[in-house]
């Protein structure tokens, strides 16, 4: 029964250790000075004009899907 209750810890802290690695890289993603998505170029959402990546399909203010070609 020992042995059951050691090899459960043993997996409990695994899975902790496993948790706090996966928070911190995370973590240092996000803090990352590399932009996701590249804000070089912005186009106007067809549907409510707001200024949205080039290559978004969708637009994050209106939820809007756009065509392959945004603007002309």
């Amino acid at each position: 029964m020992l042995e059951i209750l050691d090899a459960t810890a043993i997996l409990i802290a695994i899975l902790a250790l496993f948790l706090v690695i996966r928070w911190f890289l995370r973590r240092r993603r996000a803090l990352s000075a590399e932009p996701i998505i590249e804000l070089e170029k912005l186009v106007h959402c067809r549907a409510c004009g707001s200024m949205i990546p080039e290559g978004v399909r969708k637009c994050a203010f209106c939820g809007a899907w756009q065509r392959e070609l945004m603007n002309p």
